[in-house]
């Protein structure tokens, strides 16, 4: 029996991340996120737990009090008499049942985990009572103290970062003196070993303290997937150290997973290392991050820097699927569309997509109306298509939104008009890379808008550097024909260098054919045939064309 069920909504996620890490790590909590074990049936296991704890503590703004299992887990906690809520957002009339208004909510909109929040206070004595655990209080109040020292600490952390470089002259001082004294500089040394030394054991009991929990739920930002994944790590990076990190993840998988992250895009002072960014998502599974189970699922599962498994990433998916993380249950689905270490089962792929695709998964939503498309399993169906992409673009996934502009272009399942710009549009600058590409795609042919290949080029830049392949190939025509742009070939082929890098057909095509003519470089007929088969391979026409023609 747990003292706290956690009711919320996926949405929520990050607030509730929040929330939990606050709570006294002495109490115990039930969340969907940790709480299921694999075989557990979702409703039946969480109608239990919810049965059986002290204290639900609910959630709610509009979103939350409308999903279906918030409103059941809420209804069985008013019967029971264990219901304390919280409002994290607004709460309307809409939503809220006669009894439930009745209720004092705590306000906690702008809920940071920091102790000294005055909802959160609140909250706390409510527990304290509840729980009849008045130490409960005090404890906040310690958690307050200890805030405050660890803000004080890290500004001068940031103070002595941001100074000129070199040893404090006390440091200078006692190296020197010992170095003399030892003679050949080796004292020196043997005190920088010592310090240290100190410092690691300085880290390991921090990452131990409570102050590391504050600072892990301050960067719990990271484990949704998004397009700002780099940039939120470089703020935390402002604050948390890479060194720190790494101490860190022996105990803690977020810490584990962002120093993953670092090593991924070479941030805090490291260089890009695969294999040690393998190493920390590999510990970070091992320390129950779903999210660092789901990406070494997609390593097994593409071949990435490891032979290819699909059997260890069947398992990985699973983790994070049966765990709950939206993401876990597309990449699952994946394996089952394509019959790839299972027997091909449409059925299950498409309940694993619609679990998260109903989550705000926006590609568990694109895999699901690509079954309806194809008619795989399921009757062909575009209308079913375009009303999950409008499900993900009117809950601001940016992916939704591009895609169904290119269900709008094509004239797949609606009427074929002009919204498709305004979809690609929305898709761009909620951070979606297709949809800048998809956008300059119709600047550059004036498909609906004045033909621009300056802005063709400021959209088809903006996708490249989002780490959209097609974006950098489109790029690369650009300056290849020297539209909207002086003409530079250099600039092109490293363009479709790049593409091809990012598994772009056109752009495999395309820097075979600069190898095979030597153009903007050195020439190399052998290497250029063997990209312009891969690009053909890959279905680009254009390649096969050329193979053709070269080849003769």
């Amino acid at each position: 029996m747990a003292d706290i069920f956690l009711s919320y909504a996926r949405s929520d996620y990050d607030t509730a991340l929040k929330v939990r890490d606050a709570l006294d790590p002495d109490l115990t909590v039930f969340w969907d996120i940790t709480g299921l074990d694999a075989g557990d049936v979702f409703p039946e296991k969480l109608e239990t737990e919810v049965n059986a704890a002290r204290v639900v503590l609910g959630l709610w703004n509009d979103h939350a009090l409308g999903r279906e299992w918030v409103k059941r887990e809420v209804d069985i906690a008013f019967d029971n008499k264990t219901l304390l809520p919280v409002e994290i957002g607004p709460v309307t009339d809409r939503v809220i049942s006669a009894r439930l208004s009745t209720l004092h909510r705590t306000k906690l909109h702008d809920f940071d985990g920091s102790a000294d929040h005055p909802g959160w206070q609140e909250t706390v004595k409510s527990l304290a009572q509840r729980l009849k655990r008045p130490d409960l209080i005090k404890a906040r109040k310690t958690q307050v103290k200890e805030e405050a020292r660890a803000k004080k600490l890290e500004a001068e952390n940031k103070r002595l970062r941001k100074s000129k470089g070199g040893l404090r002259p006390w440091q200078w001082s006692v190296g020197g003196l010992v170095s003399l004294a030892l003679a050949a500089g080796a004292g020196y040394w043997a005190f920088q070993a010592y310090e240290a030394n100190q410092n690691r054991e300085q880290l390991l009991a921090y990452v131990r303290s409570p102050d590391w929990r504050r600072t892990s739920a301050a960067i719990a930002p990271l484990e949704k997937e998004g397009p700002n994944a780099e940039q939120l790590l470089a703020d935390v990076l402002n604050n948390v150290s890479v060194e720190q990190l790494q101490a860190a993840a022996e105990i803690d998988g977020r810490a584990a997973l962002l120093a993953a992250r670092a090593y991924e895009f070479g941030k805090g002072g490291v260089e890009r290392d695969h294999e040690k960014a393998l190493g920390f998502y590999d510990l970070s599974c091992k320390l129950d991050n779903l999210r660092g189970c789901n990406y070494l699922g997609f390593v097994y599962d593409k071949g990435y820097g490891v032979d290819q498994d699909y059997d260890r990433a069947l398992t990985l998916y699973g983790l994070a699927c049966e765990g709950g993380f939206v993401g876990g249950c597309t990449g699952l689905g994946g394996l089952y569309d394509e019959g790839l270490g299972v027997d091909q089962d449409y059925a299950r792929a498409q309940a694993l997509y619609e679990q998260d695709c109903e989550g705000g998964f926006a590609a568990g939503c694109k895999n699901l109306k690509d079954l309806y498309e194809r008619g795989r399993g399921l009757d062909q169906e575009y209308g079913r298509a375009q009303g999950l992409y409008h499900q993900g673009c009117e809950i601001d996934v940016a992916s939704g939104c591009t895609v169904l502009g290119a269900l709008q272009s094509l004239g797949l399942g609606v009427n074929q008009d002009g919204r498709a710009r305004e979809l690609y549009k929305r898709g761009c600058e909620g951070g979606d890379a297709n949809g800048c590409s998809n956008l300059g795609y119709l600047y550059q042919n004036g498909l609906g808008v004045d033909q621009d290949y300056g802005r063709a080029w400021e959209l088809y830049e903006q996708a490249c550097d989002g780490g959209n392949a097609g974006g950098c190939t489109n790029l690369g025509y650009l300056y290849d024909e020297g539209l909207g742009v002086d003409q530079d070939y250099g600039r092109a082929r490293e363009l479709f260098d790049q593409a091809c890098d990012g598994g772009n057909a056109p752009g495999c095509s395309g820097f075979g054919n600069f190898l095979y003519r030597g153009l903007g470089g050195a020439e190399d007929k052998s290497e250029g045939l063997r990209l312009l088969r891969k690009g053909c391979n890959g279905g680009d026409q254009w390649g096969c064309d050329k193979l053709a023609v070269y080849s003769e």
